[in-house]
Formats: C-alpha cells, sequence, structure tokens
C-alpha cells in the first residue's frame, strides 16, 4: 500500500479532505475523507507522547512557511513582482526565499512551484536553487516544479543552464525542452509541451498518457487529503485528462 500525500513529505499539512477520484479495480484505490491514523506509542507517558506528536506536526507544516520570504496556501497562483523588475508566479501550496543584491539574484525554492520572467541584467545574474540543484537564466522565463524525487525544469523562453554539485558540466535547456534532476543525477533535455507545463497558471491540470502515480503525486499539491493505493500494480496505469485545480 502506497501513501500519496506530496503537501505532507514537502512539510505541508495535517490530514484533511480528499476530493479527487480515480476509477480503478473496487479495493485497490481508497481515497481518505477524514484520515485519522490509529497511533501506539510504547514506553511513552501518554501526555509526553501528545507533545512530541504536536510539535512534529507543527514543525512540518511551519518549517517552510516561517522562514520562505513568499510562500501559497491552497487555492490558486499568487503573483509577485521583485525589486530587480523580475516576476514570480508561485503554484499553490509553495515556498520560495528571495536574495537579491547588487552582485546577485537568488532564488531558493523550498517546496512546489513557480514560473520566472526574469529581468535582463547581465551583471547580475538570476539563479534559482533547488533540491541541491542550481538553474542559472540566460535571459529567460522557465518553470520549475519540486516534486517527491526530483526537480523538473521547462523553459518557457530562451535557455537556462542548469547544474549539480559534483557534475563537471552543466547542461543548457532550450526554450520547449524540459530537463528532469534528482538523486545526484541530472537528466537529458527533451522536448515538451509547454501549454501542459504551465496549465496550472491558468487553472488546469493536463495529463496525456501519464502513468498514475505521476497524476497523484500532482494532485496531491492540490488538497490537504491523503490519496492510499492498496495495489501498486495500477500505479503505471495510463491516465489522459484535463482538471481543474479547484476541484482536486
Amino acid at each position: 500500500m502506497k501513501l500519496f500525500s506530496r503537501s505532507f513529505a514537502d512539510g505541508g499539512v495535517v490530514p484533511g479532505r480528499c476530493a479527487f477520484a480515480v476509477k480503478a479495480p473496487v479495493g485497490h484505490l481508497a481515497l481518505s475523507q477524514n484520515l485519522n491514523p490509529e497511533l501506539h506509542w510504547s514506553g511513552v507517558p501518554e501526555g509526553t507522547a501528545s507533545l512530541v506528536l504536536l510539535g512534529s506536526v507543527l514543525s512540518l507544516i511551519q518549517r517552510d512557511t516561517w522562514f520562505s520570504n513568499y510562500h501559497t496556501d491552497y487555492g490558486g497562483p499568487k503573483v509577485v513582482s521583485l525589486s530587480d523588475g523580475s516576476i514570480l508566479t508561485l503554484d499553490t501550496n509553495t515556498a520560495v526565499d528571495v536574495d537579491i543584491t547588487a552582485e546577485h539574484r537568488r532564488i531558493t525554492l523550498r517546496r512546489g512551484q513557480i514560473h520566472a520572467v526574469v529581468a535582463h541584467d547581465p551583471a547580475r545574474p538570476f539563479e534559482v536553487n533547488a533540491d541541491g540543484g542550481k538553474i542559472r537564466a540566460l535571459g529567460t522565463a522557465f518553470n520549475v516544479r519540486r516534486d517527491g524525487d526530483g526537480v523538473d525544469v521547462a523553459v518557457t523562453e530562451h535557455v537556462v543552464r542548469v547544474s549539480l554539485p559534483g557534475l563537471p558540466q552543466a547542461t543548457e535547456v532550450y526554450e520547449g525542452q524540459h530537463l528532469r534532476y534528482g538523486a545526484g543525477a541530472l537528466g537529458v533535455p527533451a522536448k515538451v509541451d509547454l501549454r501542459t507545463v504551465t496549465a496550472w497558471q491558468r487553472g488546469y491540470l493536463v495529463f496525456d498518457g501519464a502513468p498514475l502515480s505521476d497524476v497523484l503525486m500532482q494532485v496531491a499539491h492540490y488538497h490537504r487529503g491523503y490519496t492510499l493505493v492498496r495495489d501498486e500494480s495500477i500505479e503505471s496505469l495510463k491516465l489522459t485528462g484535463v482538471f481543474r485545480t479547484a476541484d482536486t
């Protein structure tokens, strides 16, 4: 059995309601409505256990929110105009740090997804740091998404350069391409449908033959509940469709 809840894994929220449904064989997929798992503590006084649990949950909920410069809750994108003239669009449940000085422009994506439209300023490189990787804009607009096992970078205008610590060579990703990295490995640029990549900015998620596991991972970003897959063999099922993020 597998639990899909990207929001919790990225430092998100406590269990809530789930409004997403996928057709699957009966008994294979369970959608929580108010998931209240039974916790069994051994050798710990009841009051202490409650405090430990409460502290852990609060830490997960607030970790990224408290220390980020900008963040969004559930409910839709947020547009932020930066002091250098660049524009960031934050997806729902997203947190970023912004560090702009006379020498550099650095964005740290703590969780979630952003689209950046970068103001031209050759003297101050514009970089996004996400999960150990560095994305440098070369006069561009691009999308960065963090999920459970890596980061996806898609270029909507011009080109970016992606690098990972420990790897000697960076990779350039051009307009209409995307690249995925994670676990110390840098993927290969490949063609991507930019309308699909940026659909979240218009309030939609678009899938074309995507594995069910990928769909559930993305959908988990938009609601507070959990989706339980009891039979992992159905995770490879392909799904095609257009979903309103407000309905997930």
